[in-house]
């Protein structure tokens, strides 16, 4: 049933919002194509989700006859239709237009005028939406997602960095009433492998967005009804830990083993909830100011389960990894600890240094991981007694 009708039913996920509440929601912001035709006049916010890839829709319909509209991201490029689940099965059905008729269906057999009238029609009469007689019918429509944003509620204002991955900006985002700062990473992405590249940012936000942690940078959201994928952070004021210890060499001991302290906690709590960070190092946490604490950043190379195997497509951190990620190819939550205790290293020491700095060719320093026991980062020979 299209939301609305019954704001009860199909609708236990504590994540729906009303996305007609923010500014600019009146239009659901669809791709050119699709928002210039006439068939999806006055299309149902509610359960428009816009550009949106298969593993999230997976997340969102859970139960058989759950569905929504969205225009495919990476699965079905910009072809607007219906995702379904029905006989535990996830499937597309695109909208056909018929230009000369001037109607739109799904099956051939019930065509209308446009889509709102459509989706009403197999709403109220719960005729299936294929030629099947058994076929899919459509129950419950599923609202946008807390963490789907729409473009017109986040703004950039300034550059913060840039690397290979793109760049962040400090901006706002319009959220419960109000415009908040935020951070905002806007993926740079390689023509010829953009597919690949959207589907790995999508599942660094995807494993980001359920984590709630004094310690860990919260993702709000992400925006993909734009020109760029928009990812969506919250604003951290004291830069990374790298920077800000390098840049405050008289920071004291008490405030140094805080900060470690802080990240022990967030990686704690990571690990409790079955996630492996995979990239643990001081220019991978934020520092809040005022008051001053950590929190941890960056979930490129992170994943779900506490046993996993080394990426064959990704560059791994040689210098914070464990011994046995390199003898064993396998990742554990003894691995992120390794990579922890090479960070207290880096914040006791000023972060002077790399770890094995003295070794410039990180194929030496994979060498001595595996086979040297004794291989540890240098300490400085008049090193403070806490160390």
């Amino acid at each position: 049933m299209i939301p609305g009708n019954d704001k009860n039913v199909g609708y236990s996920s504590p994540n729906m919002i009303d996305v007609a509440a923010s500014p600019g929601a009146e239009s659901p912001n669809l791709p050119p194509e699709i928002g210039q035709s006439k068939f999806y006049e006055n299309i149902h916010l509610d359960i428009f989700h816009g550009p949106m890839d298969k593993e999230d829709i997976a997340l969102v319909l859970n139960n058989n006859g759950e569905y929504l509209i969205a225009n495919g991201f990476v699965d079905i490029k910009s072809k607007l239709g219906v995702w379904i689940k029905w006989a535990d099965q996830l499937t597309f059905y695109p909208v056909i237009e018929d230009i000369e008729q001037g109607t739109c269906t799904f099956n051939g057999l019930v065509a209308k005028p446009n889509l709102t009238e459509l989706l009403a029609h197999h709403d109220t009469t719960q005729q299936p939406i294929t030629t099947a007689p058994d076929g899919p019918k459509l129950m419950y429509g599923i609202k946008k997602q807390s963490w789907e944003l729409d473009h017109k509620n986040v703004k950039t204002e300034k550059e913060l960095g840039s690397g290979a991955f793109g760049t962040v900006y400090l901006g706002s985002l319009f959220r419960n009433g109000q415009w908040i700062p935020a951070a905002i990473k806007v993926p740079r992405l390689d023509k010829a492998k953009k597919e690949a590249q959207t589907a790995e940012f999508l599942q660094e936000a995807r494993i980001q967005r359920d984590y709630l942690h004094v310690n860990i940078v919260r993702l709000f959201g992400v925006a993909t009804n734009g020109p760029d994928i928009l990812i969506v952070l919250e604003y951290v004021n004291g830069g990374d830990l790298l920077s800000y210890v390098k840049k405050n060499p008289h920071l004291n001991v008490t405030m140094r083993l805080a900060f470690c302290f802080d990240v022990a906690s967030g990686m704690a709590y990571l690990h409790k909830i079955q996630c492996l960070h995979r990239d643990m190092a001081a220019r991978n946490c934020l520092v809040v100011q005022s008051p001053c604490y950590c929190k941890i950043t960056d979930f490129g190379l992170s994943a779900k389960g506490l046993n996993q195997a080394v990426s064959k497509t990704k560059s791994v951190p040689i210098r914070w990894i464990a011994p046995e990620v390199i003898k064993t190819g396998t990742y554990e939550a003894a691995s992120d600890v390794w990579s922890l205790g090479v960070m207290f290293w880096e914040v006791y020491t000023f972060c002077k240094d790399l770890p094995y700095a003295k070794i410039k060719e990180l194929k030496e320093v994979q060498v001595q991981l595996k086979s040297n026991p004794n291989f540890r980062p240098d300490m400085a020979k008049k090193a403070e007694p806490p160390l």
